[in-house]
């Protein structure tokens, strides 16, 4: 642990309190692709949960003067075979909308071709920025129950056959994919309905349906919450598995994610849940702004108003003397009504600390969010030239205060900042001003790589092997994403080798560790030096116990478009590694050794290390250059070259 240095902004003291750090590498001149994604879709992400035809409500409504930028998100056709003339809506433009189709009783084998027609021939006016979600409801509470997926998935094939026939201007969506169990009884609910769905209507289907809200674990009666290792681990799982049948990835439709209590629907209306719901709201909305590539929409658990909605998720309520009253929950709109504009360069080497940067015109927009429940001293390496560009510094901060209730506060100074605390569960903007006019040197793609197996069984000391083909390679950066369920009970740290490279496992992960649930199903993400990854890799794990599953492991590569010479993209992540031209090694403080030797490769000892502590560089300018061995007393090498 550290102790803080004083940061003072305008009157904002960040103090001398212990906290964990967090390196975070961000850079203007960089522009950042996922996939082919870099502008930021707002509202894809920033939605209101309400029917399209109370759109005048929002748009009309005086609470909401300098809030243009709430647009409802569903729009409920309540009998199908009655639909007639045309969809039309100003609220819809640049704006997708899910349609909630309503009257089809999917237990009566209903004829795909009619409903296709319909549906086409309604919504026949949208254009491509204007995207129509088809999400089907039934009175079936889950169609994809063991003794029913087969019987839907069908269904879902044959009306998206007739879609694409019609090249129809709607996508449609699964029925709700259930996750939030995913891992439970050695996942048996992902293997008896998700896993017959995919392979089924997969390749029919536009995008999956499912529900990411954190809540309450029913066996334990605490908040579980899926923002972080959970929600990744998640997506990789169905990913993969879309991939291994499809050869491709299909995008998420998040029909709800923040935080969601039954037992909050009988209770009044609540500043202090509120509160609670925003934090959700910001964990999660940063691990999906990530994945522009991967979600085609996400809807925040938030109601327009009090009308036949759950009362404890509403925008607008009634007041005692029956006038309408703006809820806290209003708060998360106006913190991220600003962010918007072109992605940058932005990593954390900290799971907890989520970041994203956005550039719009002459603001620099970073995003920086909490997932643990410790404090984070964030560093901030700027690159050279930015730090010149930036004349002032907005933070604009939103939090739980010591009330319990949700504050936004913002400061404003010109004096360069690289060093803040976030606290607990806070996110932060840190908006800079900077030049209008200035461009991106070069760019950088993030691409993930999948392999075609999942959900492999873990025996104690057995290697799991996991093959990924035309991996996306060159210079930047790369991980390897390693999702498993267990018991909590066994080890979460596994040997790991990339190409017969053993690699470093972290102790930490996104997000909470999960002792309220009786398994821990999330994601490691584990930095790789990119020299080890190659085109073709083969990744072998294995832990010390047996128990649970590994479900998937995806390869995850940051590629420049060209050159770069700067320091801090030099990710140097290898257990050991040469440096200063060939007289150093270098070898990380996690490996526990003592009296380590240097062998050749015919396995000889060249050189032994007498009096060694963890974390020593070794010189090694008397050996010759050539492929050498670092071995420790445990048996344990490690391949370096000179």
């Amino acid at each position: 642990m550290k102790i803080l240095k004083l940061v003072l902004i305008s009157g904002i003291v960040f103090g001398s309190v212990q906290a964990q750090e967090a390196n975070i590498y961000l850079d203007l001149g960089i522009k950042k692709f996922v996939g082919k994604e870099s502008t930021l879709q707002y509202h894809k992400y920033f939605g209101i949960q309400t029917d399209i035809n109370d759109s005048e409500f929002l748009s009309s409504n005086s609470l909401f003067p300098n809030q243009t930028g709430i647009k409802p998100t569903h729009t409920n056709l309540k009998n199908i075979s009655s639909l007639s003339g045309s969809f039309s809506s100003n609220q819809s433009k640049n704006n997708s909308i899910v349609a909630k189709l309503q009257g089809i009783d999917l237990d009566a084998n209903p004829v795909s071709t009619p409903i296709a027609n319909s549906v086409s021939s309604y919504f026949n006016k949208i254009t491509a920025s204007q995207k129509v979600l088809i999400d089907i409801q039934d009175e079936i509470k889950n169609p994809l129950a063991i003794n029913n997926a087969s019987k839907y998935s069908l269904f879902y094939k044959n009306l998206g056959t007739k879609l694409d026939e019609l090249n129809s201007p709607v996508l449609l969506s699964s029925p709700l994919l259930e996750t939030h169990t995913i891992d439970e009884d050695n996942f048996d609910l992902f293997k008896n309905t998700l896993k017959t769905f995919i392979e089924i209507s997969g390749k029919e289907i536009d995008q999956y349906t499912t529900d990411i809200t954190d809540g309450v674990d029913i066996k334990t009666q605490s908040i579980a919450y899926r923002s972080g290792a959970n929600v990744e681990a998640t997506f990789d799982l169905i990913n993969t598995l879309n991939f291994s049948k499809h050869n491709k990835v299909k995008p998420f439709l998040i029909n709800h994610y923040g935080l969601k209590f039954d037992n909050w629907l009988n209770q009044a209306h609540s500043n202090y849940n509120d509160a609670l719901i925003i934090e959700s709201l910001n964990n999660q909305v940063m691990s999906l702004l990530d994945k522009p590539d991967n979600i085609v929409k996400a809807i925040p658990n938030i109601y327009a108003n009090a009308k036949a909605t759950p009362n404890p998720y509403t925008l607008v309520t009634k007041q005692d003397d029956g006038s309408f009253g703006k809820t806290d929950l209003i708060k998360f709109y106006d913190f991220w009504k600003d962010i918007n504009g072109d992605r940058t360069y932005i990593t954390s080497d900290n799971p907890d600390v989520q970041v994203n940067a956005f550039k719009n015109k002459g603001k620099w927009i970073n995003v920086f969010n909490n997932l643990s429940d410790k404090t984070q001293t964030l560093h901030l390496k700027f690159s050279h030239y930015d730090t010149d560009r930036i004349s002032k510094y907005t933070l604009r901060r939103i939090y739980t205060n010591a009330e319990g209730v949700t504050e936004i506060t913002e400061a404003h100074t010109d004096i360069h900042i690289d060093q803040l605390d976030i606290e607990p569960f806070e996110t932060f903007m840190l908006i800079l001003d900077v030049p209008a006019d200035a461009e991106f040197a070069t760019s950088i793609v993030e691409y993930n790589n999948y392999s075609k197996s999942y959900l492999k069984p873990i025996t104690a000391n057995e290697i799991i092997s996991f093959n990924i083909e035309n991996t996306v390679i060159g210079k930047g950066r790369a991980n390897i994403r390693l999702s498993f369920g267990r018991n909590k009970k066994l080890s979460r740290y596994p040997i790991v080798k990339l190409n017969d490279n053993v690699v470093l496992t972290p102790t930490n992960w996104p997000g909470y560790d999960q002792e309220n649930k009786e398994n821990f199903f999330g994601t490691l993400i584990i930095p790789v030096p990119l020299s080890y990854v190659k085109a073709s890799n083969k990744i072998d794990i294995s832990f010390p116990d047996t128990g649970g599953h590994v479900s998937s492991v995806v390869i995850n590569t940051e590629i420049f478009s060209n050159d770069v010479e700067n320091k801090n993209y030099i990710e140097k992540n290898a257990p050991v590694f040469v440096s200063h031209g060939g007289i150093l090694l270098n070898v990380s403080k996690k490996l526990h050794c003592t009296a380590p030797r240097i062998l050749d490769k015919k396995g000889n000892t060249i050189k032994k290390i007498k009096g060694y502590h963890a974390g020593n560089t070794v010189d090694i300018s008397t050996l010759k250059s050539g492929e050498y061995i670092f071995k420790l007393k445990s048996g344990s090498e490690y391949p370096f070259k000179k």
